[in-house]
């Protein structure tokens, strides 16, 4: 009877254990795929503040040359 219960107690601490480790590596999966989300979101992000920003500088660029422009000065002028 003692090795009934030996054996019963060896097996379910083997299914828990099988168990706690498919759940530990759902849970990495999970962690791993929000991470990679974020990152994602991240580059997205930057890509986009970068775009805008030399769009900002195209239009600064834009309006300056409008100024001298505006302001007498041609092209090659070198006064």
């Amino acid at each position: 009877m003692t090795t009934n219960l030996t054996a019963t107690g060896i097996v379910l601490l083997i299914v828990a254990g099988n168990l706690l480790t498919v759940f530990a590596l759902l849970l990495a999966a999970a962690v791993t795929f929000t991470i990679h989300k974020l990152v994602e979101r991240l580059v997205d992000a930057h890509e986009e503040w970068k775009r805008r920003r030399f769009q900002r500088r195209d239009l600064e660029t834009c309006r300056a040359i409008d100024a001298l422009g505006a302001s007498g000065h041609q092209q090659g002028d070198v006064r």
